[in-house]
């Protein structure tokens, strides 16, 4: 309902803080097809935040990863996506020569953001 009152101001940029979150998929999608028919009516931009990057690749031309606040990537969705992996196993898992880009260790596994 929020994200309702914030598209009828007529904004020209509409900030969203985890629109999706705590919606079921059903909610999800439609929550998201209100946001692109708005996008699509008129000239908005939208920045969305979201820890799921699977809600943002249909509708999202660009992705910023960060972590600890901190950039870590940003470039074209399809391009990163394509040009990029999140392992996770061990710790004292190989990264196979890959570079990583970010790491994370949570006890005795570790999940990494690493390009192709």
């Amino acid at each position: 309902m929020v994200v309702t009152l914030a598209m009828a101001c007529r904004p020209d940029l509409l900030v969203l803080d985890e629109p999706l979150a705590n919606l079921d998929p059903l909610a999800r999608h439609d929550m998201m097809c209100s946001i692109m028919a708005e996008v699509a009516g008129r000239d908005l931009t939208v920045l969305l935040s979201s820890h799921v990057v699977s809600d943002l690749e249909e509708t999202c031309d660009w992705l910023i990863v960060l972590n600890g606040g901190r950039l870590q990537v940003s470039g074209d969705i399809e391009e990163l996506l394509d040009g990029h992996l999140v392992l996770t196993g061990p710790d004292e898992a190989s990264t196979a020569g890959a570079r990583v880009v970010s790491a994370s260790r949570t006890g005795r596994q570790v999940s990494m953001l690493a390009e192709r």
